[in-house]
């Protein structure tokens, strides 16, 4: 089988199976590992990891359910298989449709470079005759585990405490990741600094648009 028509199969495979309920837009992300995640950007995890992910349902009722879910990479419009059926949690039960909070853990992938993974959530009720629910789809930025240490190692707070990392600019995006990293810097504003300091080390994150990419220009001083 050549390689395009695997990527065609995997393409066909997120479509989902047949017999499942959907529930459109039942749950979202509202935090990673005690942050908050906003809504306008991926969350971003790292690969050979377990990420702890706080969700939120809305919309969904079932008894005695088990939430599952299914990993795919994602290049473009397609998506190639990475796990099925990883059992998150059991017994589950939601009396009504009023919004509810979860926590899950879930391993993504190693990966070697920046890569997409989308997470699809199903609940299967313990009832019978009682299709699958598909809850929705989930997706995730997810990073090689080894940018966590070679960060914290490269980015180590000055003997004084003092952050050696400033990032200015009116995206968000380095601050969050940072953050998540545990790498502690300087929040600069949304403006350019009035003073450089040339002992440490200035980004400026110049984009706020989720969809692109993050541009960033490292400011070097004299």
């Amino acid at each position: 089988m050549s390689l395009r028509i695997q990527w065609l199969t995997c393409a066909l495979l997120l479509l989902g199976p047949a017999r499942v309920m959907l529930a459109a837009d039942a749950v979202r992300v509202v935090g990673l590992e005690g942050r908050v995640e906003p809504a306008s950007r991926l969350p971003a995890v790292f690969g050979n990891r377990e990420q702890g992910i706080n969700l939120e349902m809305d919309g969904v009722t079932a008894q005695a359910a088990s939430l599952r879910a299914d990993l795919f990479q994602v290049a473009g419009g397609l998506a190639m298989p990475l796990a099925k059926d990883i059992h998150l949690q059991e017994a589950l039960t939601f009396p009504n449709t009023s919004p509810q909070h979860l926590r899950v853990s879930i391993k993504f992938p190693d990966v070697k470079r920046r890569a997409e993974v989308l997470v699809r959530l199903t609940l299967i009720q313990n009832v019978p005759q009682a299709n699958p629910i598909q809850l929705g789809d989930l997706l995730f930025e997810v990073f090689p585990a080894s940018v966590t240490q070679e960060l914290k190692d490269l980015f180590q707070p000055k003997p004084n405490g003092t952050a050696q990392v400033v990032v200015f600019g009116p995206g968000q995006k380095l601050r969050h990741f940072l953050t998540g990293l545990h790498v502690p810097f300087e929040d600069g504003g949304t403006d350019t600094p009035d003073r450089f300091d040339p002992n440490r080390l200035y980004f400026a994150e110049l984009t706020t648009d989720a969809n692109a990419g993050l541009k960033l220009r490292h400011v070097a001083v004299q």
